[in-house]
């Protein structure tokens, strides 16, 4: 068991935010697990301190005997994010070590990475068998083919929903590969949706 001391629970928000303390850049999913369960076990008089859904959560099944499967955690009306960071350079944060999701307070997926400044996150997700929902076909089709604008002012990219109002998914911008100059509104500003 390896409770991290550089993780506190925002538990006066909804969803909560698991936050992950500067500088570090990477959590095991078993780390997250320790934590959140002994963060759990310190908040009294709550309805709302449970942290990871044990229902929804899997792994460590025995499949032979040198392996065993990953664990897939289920955090519960909770997000995790890596603490801001000062820039301009974009730090690399990981998690790994299994696959971590997240449903909202009435059960709903919810993306379970909470977006911070200065960082990119990186999920290693653990498959073995998977089956790919239609809705999430429809996710990518949508990103591939509707409205985009990038803010020239923030460098903030978004991608609109079918009815090019309703924001589907945001994101930083950068004008290089290595992510170490921020958009400065030079070049396509908007891409319109694609038929």
């Amino acid at each position: 068991m390896s409770v991290r001391t550089d993780i506190t629970v925002d538990f006066m928000v909804s969803p909560r935010i698991a936050t992950v303390a500067a500088p570090s850049t990477s959590v095991t999913i078993q780390d997250l697990w320790d934590t959140l369960r002994t963060i759990e076990a310190f908040v009294f008089n709550s309805p709302f301190r449970v942290l990871i859904d044990n229902l929804a959560s899997t792994g460590k099944q025995v499949l032979s005997s040198t392996k065993s499967n990953g664990i897939t955690m289920t955090m519960n009306n909770c997000r995790l994010k890596f603490a801001d960071r000062a820039g301009p350079a974009t730090i690399q944060c990981f998690i790994d070590g299994g696959n971590l999701v997240a449903i909202d307070s009435v059960g709903d997926p919810l993306n379970p990475v909470e977006p911070s400044t200065f960082t990119q996150v990186v999920r290693e997700l653990d498959v073995s068998a998977a089956l790919i929902q239609s809705n999430e076909i429809l996710e990518v089709e949508k990103i591939l083919k509707n409205r985009t604008e990038t803010n020239p002012t923030t460098g903030v990219m978004t991608v609109y929903d079918d009815d090019d109002v309703t924001p589907l998914l945001t994101g930083n911008v950068f004008e290089d590969v290595a992510a170490t100059q921020p958009y400065r509104g030079q070049g396509a500003d908007r891409r319109d949706k694609l038929s």
